[in-house]
């Protein structure tokens, strides 16, 4: 936990950690005093406590230090003392897990930390590039992946060397998408060009995590070379050098989005990067990169797939929990068919509510379904839906989308074409599916 990147901005893990820093200092400073410690050792100590106490987001990495110095100690002393020690350590481990919340009996490494993804959709290394990596973490693999791979900045170190500020500008401005130079308040220029330009930044690396950098980074020149990865990639569009990275993710998106690919929940557990000695003890951290993954897909600007992540976790521990971000993804697809369409199906309004716009009608509840569809689909019942005969244009088109987050392409574009004909029932849904089979290179020649 004292290696993870943001338990500084984890509330429930910040008790534990200062606890832990307070309880090996004070060991520290007590076998110093009976003389456990050489004086180098006893200097490095104080000078890691003094660090820490001036800075707190130092804490995780001394208490660590803090640690190796006293196990060295413990060589010297009686085998009865170590074997206190030993005892009292398996304490705090058993009470880190209860008080945590984390799955005791679990051997491994963290999702986070698992580079296997990462290492295919990294970016081919060119000497000249740069990195700015998000956080720690994404620093950290990055270069352990690339060896030769430069960094310009990671948040703890822009701390320590003074450059908070500069690094803390540059996201706000990918984030606003501040691309073009401007004056700030307080005269400095502004604009994420500026800094990549001198910074010679060609490479960005942010955590899965981030979807509100995910997000923003979509209506950029930055795109991703990968999507599954638990750091994700961006490369500049307009850099030759990486298009073949950017045609593979491109296509990775077709495939998760316009093609029968489903989530395989099961495969998806036993590829994790840790073994649980009781069965289901690991079942929380595969759930959790799950849910991870699909709204990594949401905020990717692929909604479909991430329906179809929640398809698998909804049908596997229920859908009670993993309602509103169901919901986050219908409306981001009501937007998306706003922007291309100028319309969008009631079926998303009424899933994603009254916060996404309209065509003028009102966005309560839909006109062509029923309450019992509503609850059938929020129970996670799709396929039994699947197998009703449709009353209406509305629903016809809300079995379509029903279809595509199962993986039935060929369903959905049934249902569709099943839509289209009627004409008369819904213009709009009619739009709409013609829409969608366009996508899918499923419509009729003009």
């Amino acid at each position: 936990m004292l290696l993870l990147p943001d338990w500084t901005n984890d509330t429930s893990a910040e008790p534990l950690v200062a606890f832990a820093f307070a309880i090996l200092a004070a060991i520290s400073v007590v076998l110093g005093l009976r003389s456990k410690y050489s004086l180098p050792e006893y200097l490095a100590s104080l000078l890691l406590i003094s660090l820490s106490t001036a800075n707190t987001q130092l804490i995780g990495i001394s208490a660590i230090g803090i640690g190796l110095l006293v196990c060295r100690s413990l060589q010297s002393l009686p085998s009865r003392t170590q074997l206190s020690f030993a005892i009292a350590s398996l304490v705090c481990v058993f009470t880190y897990h209860t008080v945590n919340e984390t799955p005791f009996g679990v051997v491994g490494l963290d999702p986070k930390l698992d580079q296997r993804l990462l290492q295919d959709g990294l970016p081919e290394v060119i000497e000249s590039e740069v990195a700015w990596c998000d956080s720690t973490l994404a620093g950290g693999l990055y270069c352990y992946l690339t060896g030769t791979g430069r960094c310009w900045d990671v948040p703890i170190r822009a701390n320590i060397c003074g450059r908070s500020r500069e690094n803390a500008l540059f996201r706000r401005d990918l984030l606003r998408d501040r691309e073009s130079r401007y004056r700030r308040p307080d005269g400095s220029w502004g604009g994420w060009w500026v800094t990549a330009k001198n910074r010679h930044i060609e490479v960005l690396l942010v955590e899965a995590g981030d979807t509100k950098l995910h997000e923003a980074l979509q209506a950029t020149e930055w795109k991703p070379t990968d999507l599954d990865a638990s750091v994700i990639p961006y490369v500049k569009a307009s850099n030759i050098a990486h298009q073949p990275e950017l045609i593979r993710c491109l296509e990775l998106q077709d495939i998760v989005s316009f093609t029968d690919w489903s989530f395989d929940y099961p495969q998806f557990s036993a590829n994790q990067p840790y073994f649980a000695f009781l069965p289901g003890k690991g079942a929380g951290l595969a759930k959790g990169a799950a849910l991870r993954q699909a709204r990594l897909f949401n905020s990717l600007g692929l909604p479909v797939a991430s329906l179809k992540v929640l398809f698998a976790l909804r049908s596997t521990f229920g859908p009670a929990e993993y309602e509103a971000d169901v919901r986050l993804s219908h409306r981001d697809l009501a937007f998306r068919e706003w922007s291309e369409v100028g319309l969008n199906s009631e079926f998303h309004q009424w899933i994603g509510r009254e916060e996404i716009p309209t065509d003028g009608r009102q966005s309560g509840k839909a006109v062509g379904i029923g309450d019992e569809f509503e609850s059938a689909y929020l129970a996670g019942n799709l396929q039994r839906l699947l197998q009703r005969s449709p009353t209406s244009a509305e629903e016809t088109f809300a079995l379509a989308i029903i279809a595509l987050e199962t993986g039935n392409v060929a369903e959905a574009i049934r249902f569709w074409e099943a839509a289209i004909q009627m004409e008369n029932d819904n213009p709009t849904i009619v739009r709409l599916s013609r829409h969608w089979l366009d996508l899918f290179d499923a419509g009729p020649e003009e």
